[in-house]
């Protein structure tokens, strides 16, 4: 499935013309879309755009996904679905610490 392969530098936050901020999907080429066949390509590019509802905003919910991301795990080709820190993590939880480490999630969770 498409989503387990997301990378960090498939999702971009963006600005639109009247300064409403927007994430758009950025499709790479894939085993079965290739890009070799032209009908097999996307006409719209997908977006998600900032609501004004605080607890179900797309934009809000990213920007803070990404403030929790280590640091240097913020590359293009690094996965966009990370594991949460649990249990024995959880307990020695520093404030400063990111809610997330360096491990991708696996495609059964």
């Amino acid at each position: 499935m498409y989503f387990f392969n997301l990378r960090w530098g498939d999702v971009d936050l963006n600005t639109s013309s009247d300064g409403l901020e927007y994430l758009q999907l950025n499709e790479r080429q894939t085993k079965t879309r290739s890009g070799a066949n032209i009908a097999d390509v996307r006409g719209v590019i997908p977006k998600m755009f900032a609501t004004n509802d605080n607890d179900r905003c797309p934009i809000r919910i990213y920007k803070s996904y990404a403030s929790q991301r280590p640091a240097d795990f913020c590359n293009p080709d690094d996965p966009f679905y990370i594991a949460p820190r649990t249990g024995n993590q959880v307990k020695t939880e520093i404030p400063t610490e990111k809610w997330f480490i360096k491990a991708k999630v696996g495609q059964k969770k």
